[in-house]
């Protein structure tokens, strides 16, 4: 977000708002605009502005390029558009490279786990002693299989491949992290060969440098 300091001929010179409790402040200003609306038109607007405000935060786009956005241009939780500005196209095709190697890593894991579960069906059981082991084993593998569930639904949507959003480079925070968390998560440990990594090399300096 931005703010109007200064004129030049007609011209401003905007910085960025920096200050938490100033974004806090607008924020605030602009859902209790939308409570005091009294009219379907006025409630509409005061959304408008809300979410216009909320995706240039999120997305660093130029004012003409937020007020150009359409219904279409929003697809899944992203958003892709041509910037005025810049005239380039900001996304790189990764191809199936990333669902290529996550598919690869639930198959070690999903063999992995599968062998434990056989070896413990074929042990075989005179007593207690010979299974107690085995039944500590059964929670951890039960939680296993619900984690290779949700891992193969995620990665089946990544058949058609991925696509790197340049457009949506923005400040780093904790906050924006969902996954990878932990060392187990979908996305721990994943690393692209080096041709894609040139590539997305080649696009940072297209878009950023001269």
């Amino acid at each position: 977000m931005a703010r109007r300091i200064k004129h030049f001929g007609g011209q401003h010179e905007t910085r960025p708002i920096k200050d938490k409790r100033q974004l806090d402040e607008l924020f605030y200003y602009l859902l209790n605009e939308r409570e005091k609306a009294k009219s379907p038109i006025k409630k509409y607007q005061a959304d408008r502005n809300y979410m216009l405000v909320l995706v240039g935060m999120n997305t660093a786009f130029r004012a003409e390029d937020l007020l150009q956005l359409r219904v279409c241009d929003v697809s899944k939780g992203y958003i892709s558009i041509k910037e005025n500005k810049t005239y380039y196209d900001n996304t790189i095709n990764l191809g199936d490279e990333i669902y290529t190697i996550l598919y690869n890593k639930f198959q070690k894991k999903f063999n992995d786990t599968f062998d434990k579960l056989s070896s413990i069906s074929n042990n075989k059981v005179e007593n207690y002693d010979d299974i107690k082991d085995d039944l500590e084993q059964i929670p951890a593998l039960s939680q296993e299989l619900e984690f290779l569930k949700k891992f193969e639904k995620e990665i089946s949507k990544m058949k058609k491949g991925s696509i790197a959003l340049f457009n949506q480079i923005t400040t780093i925070s904790k906050q924006r992290i969902y996954y990878p968390k932990t060392s187990k998560d979908l996305l721990a440990g994943l690393h692209l060969s080096n041709s894609s990594l040139d590539l997305l090399d080649k696009k940072m300096m297209q878009l950023f440098t001269k």
